[in-house]
């Protein structure tokens, strides 16, 4: 606190010097007279007030000797800075600098004393301590005294202020603190190397809790997260806060301890969050997940102008709305709008409907894809989309049904590949992907359906092999996986043989393959099919009739036609008592067969038989008699054959018999009068032959008859006049014969005249201008495409008129059938059979 400093300037130092002078009298001789003083030490220096130090003079005499007595007197050049007493006590009284003189009689030193206070301690005060906020941004100022290390306060003493934790709090030059964020902190004041601090807490309080939702209505059965922000007084977030959570009504939501709501019925509800005792809440209204997903449904099919829509959109209970049933909880659990006038898509939050059993919308216009939520729908046992406008691939969601029995979704615009994940169904029964436009192959996987009864996968465009896993399929009534016919490039392509193995599928009933590419014989364990009664495999590449396939005693229809058939048709289909159609005949495009050998006889023992071709074929020999036995034919086509000999007369007992087409063959011999018995008969050709004599007067009988043919034969004489009784005739035809004419008679001319067309060769003339050949003309049985009686008849929907199915048909899918209207000509017969025989 003090130090010494150089000496200041002594005054009268001429008097000094002259003491300093030797005396020429000696040392001893006179009175001592003092000479020099010196003050030591030589400066002090303080650096706090109220500090002491002593100064010391040392006076000689005029010979340099020191003298003891002197009486010194001290004297503070600056009281406010520095004092000093008789004795040469110094103290610091105030900032600065004063000169300490000592006197003895006119000789005087002094030294000069400075004091400057030095920090020796800050003194920092708070409005409290620790100083507390509880607002983010509040504000407190705080103050600092800075003391020497004698406790007197510095003046003007220059603090500088900081924050340990910046995040905490802050400080300004000023000393003023503001709360930043939670937590604790010290704020120190500095001067020089002395320093004070003060503790700081930050704990927010709130003073409001705000809870948000993202939207005010909740579904059943769904969840939702809610927010939760408290503030402070200042309006400061709280952050990490840990809320307290709580529902007004657990029996309509539940919410955890995370904010989570979980709707469980309708109603309104207010979930409330608290924090330290401050609560905030939002409400919430909670709908039924099914009302959600009918009105989605609503909005996205058009539903205001659907045919009918009572209830839609209504407060009215779910189960009072138009096609809506619910269950005992008042949950949905089918939902049936066919042909109610649905024209959109099907909304995603069909999967709201997760009670849901039946989903029946078919015969709408629905378009877009199926949607892959559909897959949500674990209840559901029957999905039923049967004619609509559906595009896009199947979602391999629909594999996840894991209740479905029934998957319809015939007559469609599906596309891409059949997804395996339908092999997952294991309780699926129905499965039908009717007339869409799907490709590849058929999945293995559809092997595992152990329950399935009925698959239909024509009218597609798949290719590939028939997997043998489809023997796998022991609860199987129905396979269909045949093509379009008529148009055979825009259908199924199925290539390879006929895998053995559905030789084992025990209660298979139908089987239809027909207008595909397989190749190879027919297998011959289709004979031990126990129940199978159609066997349709029409339009292949097949090449040979195994004689086992007489053991298939159930069978009703069989279709081969237009395949690649030889050798003989094997007399053991004479074992198919049952058997209602045999069509061995001309393919539509794929070709004929070439079948060989005679007509076994013992097709007639084939007592259920209504329908026989056996057209376009190699067939020789005879016409078996046996074929009059045949009470229930219907139609007999043995045409584009090589026959010869006689027209049984035994055919005339063919009392239903409608159609008769006999040619070209190489038959002779006159027409038997016998056939005039058919009194049903709408059609009878029996052209380019060897027929000879003239008509029989019996066939005035066949008032029934449209069509008649009698072209390019050997027949003469006029036409007797009981032909006048055929007042139902479209069409006689009778050129190139050895005189067949019509009598010259206004009768004949009036009945000829009526007919629309006739080769008009009269009697009187040698010959007239050849008359239009028509062709066969349409079905009178069939006012629209047999194509169409399949959709309708085949789908799960259920049956269909004819003419209502083939409404159903876009543009785009009656023109993958073939012809242009749709309608196919009177050949295309054998193809219908097969549904009529079917869906008899």
């Amino acid at each position: 606190m003090m130090q010494g400093l150089g000496r200041a300037p002594v005054a009268g130092a001429v008097v000094a010097a002259l003491w300093a002078v030797p005396s020429v009298c000696g040392p001893g001789s006179g009175p001592q007279l003092p000479t020099t003083i010196a003050i030591s030490p030589s400066s002090l220096s303080f650096d706090a007030l109220s500090v002491t130090a002593g100064l010391g003079a040392t006076v000689h005499d005029q010979h340099g000797e020191v003298m003891a007595d002197a009486a010194v007197s001290w004297r503070s050049s600056a009281p406010s800075v520095a004092t000093v007493d008789a004795s040469g006590m110094v103290q610091s009284v105030g900032n600065g600098a004063a000169y300490i003189a000592a006197t003895v009689a006119e000789v005087h030193d002094s030294v000069a004393v400075t004091v400057e206070q030095q920090a020796a301690e800050v003194i920092v005060t708070a409005p409290s301590d620790p100083l507390l906020f509880a607002s983010l941004g509040d504000t407190a100022r705080l103050a600092a005294e800075v003391l020497d290390a004698n406790g007197h306060p510095l003046p003007d003493a220059a603090v500088v202020w900081s924050a340990g934790d910046a995040g905490v709090a802050t400080v300004d030059a000023e000393g003023l603190v503001s709360a930043v964020g939670n937590g604790a902190t010290d704020v120190t004041g500095m001067s020089g190397p002395a320093l004070g601090s003060v503790g700081v807490e930050v704990a927010q309080l709130p003073t409001v809790v705000e809870v948000r939702a993202e939207a005010e209505m909740l579904v059943t059965g769904d969840s939702l997260l809610l927010t939760a922000e408290a503030r402070d007084a200042g309006g400061a977030p709280i952050d990490s806060a840990t809320f307290e959570w709580s529902s007004s009504d657990e029996g309509i939501a539940t919410v955890d301890s995370d904010g989570w709501v979980r709707g469980v019925d309708e109603g309104d509800v207010r979930i409330t969050a608290t924090l330290m005792g401050v609560s905030g809440s939002v409400g919430l209204t909670l709908v039924l997940a099914d009302r959600v997903g009918l009105l989605a449904l609503y909005a996205s099919a058009g539903g205001d102008e659907w045919e009918v829509d009572d209830g839609w959109g209504t407060d009215a209970p779910l189960g009072d709305w138009h096609g809506v049933e619910v269950d005992a909880d008042g949950r949905v659990e089918s939902l049936a709008l066919a042909q109610n006038g649905l024209v959109g898509t099907i909304a995603p939050e069909i999967r709201r409907l997760d009670r849901i059993r039946e989903l029946r919308l078919e015969v709408n216009e629905l378009g877009g894809e199926i949607p892959p939520e559909i897959g949500q729908l674990g209840e559901l046992a029957w999905l039923g989309l049967f004619g609509n406008d559906l595009s896009g691939e199947i979602p391999p969601e629909i594999g996840d049904l894991s209740s479905l029995q029934v998957l319809d979704l015939t007559l469609n615009s599906l596309s891409g590949e059949v997804p395996p994940e339908i092999g997952t169904l294991t309780e699926l029964e129905y499965l039908s992907l009717f007339f869409n436009e799907l490709t590849g192959e058929i999945p293995p996987e559809i092997g595992d359906l152990g329950k399935l009864r009925f698959l239909d996968l024509c009218y597609n465009k798949l290719t590939g092999p028939i997997p043998g896993e489809i023997g796998d399929l022991e609860e199987l009534e129905q396979l269909w996986l045949c093509g379009i016919d008529t148009n055979p490039e825009a259908g199924n392509r199925l290539s390879g043989t006929i895998p053995p193995e559905i030789g084992d599928l025990a209660e298979l009933r139908v089987m239809s393959l027909g207008a595909n590419r397989l190749t190879g014989p027919i297998p011959p364990e289709l004979g031990g099919l126990p129940l199978l009664d159609t066997l349709a495999i029409y339009s292949n590449l097949l090449t040979r009739i195994p004689p086992e396939l007489g053991d298939a005693t159930s069978l009703e229809y069989l279709a081969a036609y237009g395949n690649r058939l030889e050798g003989e048709i094997p007399p053991e289909l004479g074992g198919l008592r049952s058997l209602r159609t045999l069509l061995l005949g001309r393919g539509f495009t794929s070709g004929d067969n070439s079948l060989s050998g005679e007509i076994p006889p013992e097709l007639g023992d084939l007592e259920e038989l209504r329908r026989l071709d056996l057209g376009a074929n190699e067939l020789s020999g005879e016409i078996p008699p046996e074929l009059g036995d045949l009470e229930l034919l219907e139609f007999l086509e043995l045409g584009s054959n090589s026959l010869t000999g006689a027209i049984p007369e035994e055919l005339g007992s063919l009392a239903r018999l409608t159609r008769l087409a006999l040619c070209p063959n190489e038959l002779s011999g006159p027409i038997p009068p016998e056939l005039g018995d058919l009194g049903e008969l709408y059609y009878l050709f029996l052209c380019s032959n060897g027929l000879s004599g003239p008509l029989p007067e019996a066939l005035g009988g066949l008032t029934e008859l449209r069509f008649m043919n009698f072209v390019n034969n050997s027949l003469t004489d006029p036409m007797p006049d009981s032909m006048l009784n055929l007042s139902n005739l479209r069409e006689l035809l009778w050129k190139s014969n050895d005189g067949l004419c019509a009598p010259r008679t206004e009768e004949f001319e009036e009945w000829l005249d009526g007919i629309e067309s006739s080769s008009d060769i009269y009697c009187e003339a040698e010959s007239m201008p050849g008359a239009r050949l028509a062709g066969e003309g349409e079905d009178a049985d069939t006012g629209v495409g047999c194509t169409a009686t399949a959709i309708g008849a085949r789908s799960a929907v259920g049956r269909w008129s004819r003419s209502a199915t083939w409404s159903l048909l876009s543009d785009r899918q009656r023109k993958r059938l073939g012809p242009a209207d749709g309608t196919p000509s009177v050949r295309s017969s054998v193809n219908c059979s097969l549904h009529n025989v079917i869906y008899r």
